[in-house]
């Protein structure tokens, strides 16, 4: 029996930091400075994520390692459920994740061009994990264009979240 790779390729746009307008960059500074905060001790890779919900608020979560692993809290994780603590909109608008080894961040700059590329979702720098693109998905009201920015060197990458999960499972699914 052979195995074979399966690549689902997805829609990217890159740009610079300052070609994004006051509010995509606030985002991105909230999830930078989230990032500064994590609790690493074991992986050393620091994450940062920022949620900006219907209401316009941005909340901000960061990865917190227990030595279990299992029990770790993901960023993103942390970010949608702070939102919900104290956000009275649920819907998520748009999330930001950066995040690298010590809290560097850098990424595979030199595969893209600037503008819209088509790329796997593993060439991403720091992207979100199944488990987080779910938690996000479940937040996203069945918007498939909520935007998922991640920030290296300068540059932004930018999909969608029906791009990064193309195979989702909600609430309609339950019934």
């Amino acid at each position: 029996m052979s195995v074979r790779a399966l690549s689902h390729p997805i829609s990217v746009f890159v740009c610079g930091f300052e070609e994004l307008d006051e509010q995509e960059q606030a985002l991105l500074l909230v999830a930078a400075d989230a990032m500064t905060k994590a609790q690493a001790p074991y992986s050393h890779y620091l994450v940062g994520a920022a949620v900006l919900d219907g209401d316009g608020h941005i909340t901000a979560g960061c990865n917190v390692e227990r030595c279990t692993y299992t029990q770790t809290t993901h960023a993103e994780q942390a970010a949608v459920d702070a939102m919900v603590v104290h956000g009275k909109s649920r819907k998520i608008q748009a999330v930001a994740v950066v995040g690298g080894p010590d809290g560097t961040i850098n990424g595979p700059i030199e595969r893209f061009p600037k503008g819209e590329v088509v790329a796997s979702f593993d060439e991403i720098p720091a992207p979100s994990c199944g488990h987080c693109l779910q938690i996000i998905w479940e937040n996203c009201r069945g918007d498939n264009k909520v935007k998922l920015y991640s920030w290296a060197d300068g540059w932004v990458y930018i999909t969608t979240i029906g791009d990064a999960l193309p195979m989702k499972f909600g609430p309609n699914d339950l019934l």
